[in-house]
């Protein structure tokens, strides 16, 4: 859905810009996706709860929707105050001792309540790094601002249909009851192992200035990767990748050969593989989140 405004003032999608010169792009990903960067940014920042939903693996994407890849989402939470006076929340995997028939049974109800009772509830805050894998039925509060990093499949089964989609096809993606019900990993877990989707390294860690770090462990590596750049005075990216950037704390420049453009908080961009660039600090530190595709 990206466009970009070319000097002669025309807007072109993304998606044509990179078809049209791919390697210029991508660089050396080519070889692996062809024009396909194989993975999305979005900013999130819903004013309600996101309803109980889950996302698809690869086989079950192929299978069923006919697409290339499922969905791996990571959230990195910028904000959150909550809403309502009530703190942000989380929910993600299924509590100790849920059963397929409890969960079908409040599926079949659309017992909203039910439905989210079943699931972790967690307290979430600026600086949380979460990775959801398929098939984890998960939600999150409003009142929450966050960078979506995920593979570049909108596909995702709501367990929460009622009252926020017509009918059940249209919460399924046009699946049976039965095959969408499949998607959902009714694997129960302990309170700490549903917390191991909150990644170590958080987005407001202490890291020594002008230096990249990775915000997600090695099990997204083959989906995608994010990383933090923490600038005081000037750094440059050593991989010569294509990456979907945020500036989530300062002010500073993105410069090199030919260009200089002030980028601040808030502001988000795309560089290219074969850009030449460095980011350089001019009020205090600047914080980037760096996303990039698979390893």
């Amino acid at each position: 859905m990206t466009r970009v405004q070319m000097p002669d003032g025309e807007w072109v999608s993304l998606p044509r810009l990179i078809s049209e010169a791919p390697e210029k792009w991508l660089g050396a990903d080519t070889e692996r996706w062809g024009a396909d960067p194989r993975f999305q940014v979005k900013l999130v920042a819903p004013r309600d709860r996101v309803p109980l939903h889950v996302h698809p693996d690869g086989a079950f994407a192929e299978t069923h929707f006919a697409s290339p890849c499922g969905k791996t989402e990571a959230w990195i939470i910028v904000d959150a105050p909550g809403t309502d006076g009530e703190p942000a929340y989380a929910g993600i995997g299924f509590r100790e001792g849920v059963t397929e028939e409890q969960f079908r049974h409040a599926f079949a109800a659309q017992d909203r309540q039910a439905l989210v009772d079943l699931v972790h509830r967690t307290p979430i805050k600026g600086g949380d790094v979460v990775l959801v894998p398929p098939g984890v039925p998960h939600y999150i509060s409003g009142g929450t601002f966050f960078i979506e990093i995920q593979e570049p499949a909108d596909l995702g089964i709501l367990a929460e249909w009622k009252g926020v989609v017509p009918d059940e096809a249209s919460g399924t993606g046009g699946l049976t009851t039965e095959t969408a019900l499949s998607c959902f990993k009714v694997a129960p877990q302990a309170r700490e192992q549903a917390l191991e989707a909150f990644q170590p390294q958080g987005l407001f860690q202490t890291i020594a200035p002008d230096q990249e770090v990775a915000l997600l462990g090695a099990s997204a590596a083959p989906c995608f990767q994010a990383r933090l750049l923490a600038v005081a005075d000037s750094y440059a990216p050593e991989d010569w990748r294509y990456s979907v950037n945020v500036v989530v704390e300062g002010e500073g420049l993105l410069s090199g050969p030919g260009f200089r453009e002030p980028i601040r908080a808030g502001d988000a961009f795309i560089t290219a593989a074969t850009l030449d660039h460095r980011y350089q600090a001019t009020t205090g530190l600047l914080r980037v989140v760096r996303a990039l595709g698979p390893s």
